[in-house]
């Protein structure tokens, strides 16, 4: 059973966009004397969210590497960055960069979220709890939290704990009309109570 992964294009996609929306240019010289105005944060974190989706993950890195250096101070950009280098298979720097977004939102439901998947798929099981239960404090309706904490909960044996979470996430589905994540949770339920 795969947690479901990086929930962030969904979530915080909006949040971004706005949180960057008042960056300035930056301007440099060059040795040509010529004056070039640099891309935004805004338009390098759209432009590397392409290459996220696009599979381009190195490209994605770097895109998102020229935002941070141009706002540091906004926690989508280490996410984004942390999944990116996820997916590209680098775990512990992921987790580096879900650590530092937590550190500047530490009230970012869905930053927890991917911080528990890299620390579930690190071996880190209490580690992906804690997040999970912390991403569900801050939002309730979180269904990705509820469902990624009922797979680590399989990975620790906690059945019980597992179906109270595939049930919650499938109560959330269902309230969102997402027939098929719901019917996936009951099938997971259906599974662990055979």
């Amino acid at each position: 059973m795969q947690p479901m992964k990086h929930i962030y294009t969904s979530i915080a996609l909006l949040g971004i966009v706005t949180a960057l929306g008042g960056v300035t240019p930056a301007v440099q010289a060059l040795p040509t004397q010529m004056l070039i105005v640099q891309r935004t944060a805004q338009e390098l974190f759209s432009q590397g969210l392409e290459k996220y989706k696009a599979g381009n993950f190195k490209g994605a890195i770097a895109d998102f590497t020229q935002a941070i250096r141009l706002s540091p101070n906004i926690a989508e950009l280490y996410i984004a960055r942390g999944n990116a280098y996820y997916d590209q298979g680098d775990k512990q720097t992921a987790l580096k960069d879900y650590n530092q977004g937590l550190r500047i939102n530490p009230n970012y439901a869905a930053a927890y979220v991917e911080r528990g998947n890299a620390r579930d798929d690190l071996g880190d099981r209490k580690g992906a709890i804690e997040d999970y239960d912390k991403a569900i404090q801050l939002n309730a309706d979180l269904h990705e939290a509820y469902d990624n904490r009922a797979v680590t909960h399989v990975r620790m044996g906690n059945k019980e704990a597992a179906i109270a979470d595939w049930q919650k996430a499938a109560q959330l589905y269902q309230q969102q009309n997402k027939t098929e994540r719901y019917q996936a949770a009951l099938d997971k339920i259906k599974q662990l109570q055979q």
